[in-house]
């Protein structure tokens, strides 16, 4: 077995990385950072039993900004405590990552801009908690994430950016704008309105007009803003 080694320093263990150390025995729980950590690195072997970094103990660490990104990584890191972890921005982004990550605890992540752009990734993660999420932009963009229906039950932070959110996962259906409806802040609306295509647009008209009632008691904030963006879309 080998010898485990335990780096200080963000530094020490991307040196130990480049020098081809057996992951696995890699002890990183002092580590804080791990932002670009195997950013576009081809060399490893993700299927050597060596490179198995299910086991690491990442309690410390606070950033993963493009942890993954380029990679041929696709491990089962279900077990990881990254409740400390307050960026995941494109952190899988263009790898073949798709296990399951349900229990992950990302209660205070702020950013998930495009984790799972480009990639193979269609899991359930209704029970995440994203309330803090501050950017959810290209979260899954070019992605094979298929609607499921029950992430309509996340609390989405009022100042969340979701350009392309909306379209990606298929929240056109009056259903599913209705179970969305009392959730969506006045700034989602505008963002889907005009980030997304027509037939976006067409589908937001049909379910206002549909629900008018029900959004004039709710929300006379975002009937009022929908009238003025369909003046100024019949305008243009």
């Amino acid at each position: 077995m080998a010898r485990i080694i335990k780096p200080e320093t963000k530094e020490k263990l991307q040196w130990l990385i480049k020098k081809g150390n057996p992951l696995k025995y890699l002890d990183v729980s002092s580590i804080t950072d791990m932002s670009l950590l195997f950013f576009y690195d081809r060399s490893i072997d993700w299927d050597d039993p060596d490179n198995d970094i299910s086991g690491w103990n990442v309690t410390n660490v606070t950033d993963m900004t493009m942890m993954f990104t380029e990679t041929g990584f696709n491990q089962d890191i279900s077990g990881w405590d990254v409740s400390k972890v307050e960026s995941m921005c494109l952190m899988f982004a263009y790898t073949p990552f798709n296990q399951d990550i349900s229990s992950w605890n990302v209660s205070n992540v702020t950013n998930m801009n495009g984790i799972f752009a480009v990639t193979p990734f269609n899991r359930d993660i209704s029970s995440w908690n994203v309330s803090k999420v501050t950017d959810m932009s290209l979260m899954f963009k070019s992605s094979s994430f298929v609607k499921q229906t029950d992430i309509l039950c996340w609390d989405i932070n009022p100042q969340c950016n979701m350009e392309t959110f909306c379209e990606i996962i298929g929240i056109t259906s009056y259903g599913d704008w209705a179970s969305l409806a009392e959730k969506l802040h006045i700034d989602h609306l505008r963002q889907i309105w005009q980030n997304g295509g027509d037939k976006s647009k067409y589908e937001i008209m049909l379910f206002i007009r549909k629900h008018k009632k029900a959004f004039l008691v709710r929300n006379r904030e975002i009937m009022h803003t929908i009238a003025d963006m369909k003046k100024q879309k019949d305008a243009g």
